[in-house]
């Protein structure tokens, strides 16, 4: 498709199947790979059997309803196989990134409270990849470290990241949290069980995502289609993770690919992706937005994009 376009349209005003399923149309006459947000299930619907009539390896990840999902993701795998294969530094980007998502902003006034939820985080994600096996590697088991932490009476987590050198990632990140004032201490902990507990709180959903991510691992002829939600909620924050680490794979392999982002209003994410956006196409990405009201967009944003319907 080689090209970025946004689409404006009201509820039911037909964009979707007038405008963009003619666009999936040459990109699967093309044979070329895509992923599709698709909170109305539109394009599951209608493209299903074409897709495997012409021989695409065809992934759904509902975040909706897990169970309907015909493969998982857990956003955690790609970060740790960075740290074991000695790119640390990469990982951090990745998990902080995660961070953002479920602890940015807890605070409207303070951006210590946001930033210290991220690198405890980081911190404790990293504690995991240390001690635990691949098989063992979840958000869901993020949270039981933390339990871990805080009820092991045979060291402490002070003389845990005491032991490790003052420039180890773990230390860095945690220190801030576990070395700080009881009060303060217990104020971050607090915020970080309530805003993570939200995920992993459900079983089918954090199932899904503690499955590894074979949906990453080859883009030839490919259709991805992640089902979130119409209207915001923590599965629309699993939506954005998912996205974003996709696209950051297709960045560094410079890979041809189309994303097709409907309902685009749902997942809130232009802040994340405006970089994406301005240098997509040299790298091989073509992006589709789908969007109720191109008003709310940053001027940047849409100078991103050749094409407006």
């Amino acid at each position: 498709m080689k090209k970025n376009i946004i689409i404006e349209g009201k509820i039911n005003s037909g964009k979707t199947k007038e405008k963009v399923f003619p666009l999936v149309n040459e990109i699967i006459k093309n044979e070329e790979s895509f992923l599709v947000l698709d909170s109305k299930l539109e394009y599951i619907e209608n493209y299903k059997e074409l897709l495997e009539k012409e021989g695409y390896n065809t992934y759904v990840i509902d975040l909706r309803k897990p169970q309907n999902s015909t493969i998982g993701y857990n956003p955690l795998l790609l970060p740790y196989e960075l740290v074991k294969s000695g790119n640390t530094s990469k990982a951090i980007d990745y998990l902080k990134k995660i961070g953002e998502e479920f602890f940015y902003p807890t605070s409207n006034n303070d951006p210590f409270w946001d930033n210290t939820s991220i690198d405890l985080f980081v911190s404790l994600a990293l504690l995991l990849f240390k001690e635990e096996k691949k098989e063992n590697i979840n958000l869901k088991n993020i949270f039981k470290k933390l339990y871990e932490i805080e009820n092991n009476k045979k060291e402490t987590i002070k003389e845990k990241l005491n032991n490790l050198d003052v420039l180890d990632p773990i230390y860095l990140l945690g220190s801030t949290t576990f070395f700080a004032p009881a009060e303060t201490r217990g104020s971050i902990i607090s915020v970080f069980k309530c805003k993570l507990n939200s995920v992993v709180i459900k079983d089918d959903l954090n199932e899904l995502l503690s499955i590894s991510n074979n949906v990453i691992k080859d883009f030839k002829k490919k259709a991805i289609f992640i089902v979130g939600k119409d209207e915001g909620g923590k599965e629309n924050i699993i939506a954005r993770i998912i996205i974003n680490q996709i696209l950051g794979i297709l960045y560094e392999k410079e890979i041809n690919f189309n994303v097709i982002l409907d309902n685009f209003d749902s997942i809130n994410y232009e802040n994340y992706l405006r970089d994406v956006f301005s240098s997509s196409i040299a790298r091989g990405i073509s992006i589709v937005i789908v969007t109720r009201n191109i008003k709310g967009f940053n001027q940047k944003t849409i100078e991103c994009f050749e094409k407006k319907i």
